[in-house]
């Protein structure tokens, strides 16, 4: 995959990284360097058991593999890890991926990502970067107005990783047959 998409993975410049953020984000989040999340790409069952269990996805019902991506505020792909079994947790992928990394994050940036990522500790502690995710309901009845405010503005924004990612697998679909027919 690097040899094809790598051209395009490249993480910008720590004096550069605050000037590209468009105003309409700036506004939201001053300090958002990236927007991050997981996604699965379909391949064949690999021949070995062990393989076939650490690529089978219950949540998607097939063999998979499952990467890690994230994009600056401007949509361009500036992380994207390894491929790694569909049964990981995104959690587990971005722990074990290099992404929560202070080669990319400096203290107080912000990072967007989904619902399920429930690291903020994990990036608090490991380069003093904020994760911001949308509120949940786990444990209550309903969101507050506030939460909800906070949640649409934050899944506005974090829109734009979907965008990416749906135009990586949809020019990228042939490679993806190809390479990972054999599975991982």
């Amino acid at each position: 995959m690097e040899a094809k998409i790598g051209f395009m993975v490249k993480w910008p410049e720590r004096e550069n990284i605050f000037k590209i953020i468009p105003p309409v984000f700036k506004e939201k989040f001053p300090r958002l360097t990236s927007i991050v999340d997981c996604f699965e790409i379909f391949i064949d069952a690999p021949k070995t058991l062990l393989a076939r269990t650490q690529c089978y996805s219950s949540y998607k019902k097939h063999t998979t593999v499952k990467i890690c991506i994230s994009c600056d505020p401007l949509g361009h792909i500036n992380f994207l890890s390894r491929a790694w079994g569909g049964r990981v947790s995104d959690v587990h992928l971005v722990r074990k991926c290099g992404f929560m990394s202070p080669k990319y994050h400096m203290p107080d940036n912000q990072i967007l990502a989904d619902r399920g990522f429930t690291l903020k500790e994990d990036f608090a502690t490991a380069c003093s970067a904020h994760l911001i995710i949308p509120a949940f309901t786990k444990g209550k009845r309903q969101l507050s107005a506030k939460e909800v405010e906070e949640s649409r503005k934050i899944l506005s924004v974090r829109i734009h990783i979907e965008r990416v990612i749906g135009q990586l697998k949809k020019k990228g679909t042939p490679y993806f047959r190809v390479h990972f027919r054999f599975g991982v």
